[in-house]
């Protein structure tokens, strides 16, 4: 009986033989499932990273864009306010330059006036000096008698 005992025993050396095979071998493809898994996840990352830089960079770029159009336009206004101002005071200049001639004209007009009223005045004094001269001059008339 003891032959029979070594079949059995055959067997279950065998199964475990297997067992730790098998156990290998799925040892080594959950290592390479874990590595797959790995690499996968790194390569995730990077493809992430990638966008994630490219979108940057392309917000970076919109940001530099946005400010170099506000810049420029900016310095359009700048130099279109600068010729409206330098219009609006050549405008100024020529209305001054009007009204002063036109304020020389009144002083002359206002001294033409005032030197003939004076002479106006002087002739109407003469004249009333003239007729009070010769009414002190007329006899008088006796009104009573």
């Amino acid at each position: 009986m003891a032959p029979r005992r070594k079949r059995r025993d055959e067997p279950a050396a065998v199964t475990s033989d297997e067992e730790a095979i098998d156990q290998s071998s799925q040892d080594a493809i959950d290592s390479e499932m874990m590595k797959t898994a790995q690499e996968m996840l790194i390569s995730s990352k990077r493809r992430k990273d990638s966008r994630r830089k490219a979108i940057e960079n392309e917000y970076q770029g919109r940001i530099k864009k946005a400010g170099a159009e506000v810049t420029a336009l900016f310095e359009k206004r700048k130099i279109k306010v600068k010729e409206v101002q330098k219009t609006q005071w050549q405008k100024l200049e020529e209305l001054n330059t009007k009204r002063e001639h036109l304020e020389s004209l009144i002083i002359k007009s206002i001294m033409t006036i005032e030197q003939a009223t004076l002479n106006l005045s002087r002739e109407i004094t003469a004249i009333f000096s003239g007729r009070m001269q010769e009414i002190k001059e007329l006899p008088v008339l006796d009104l009573g008698a």
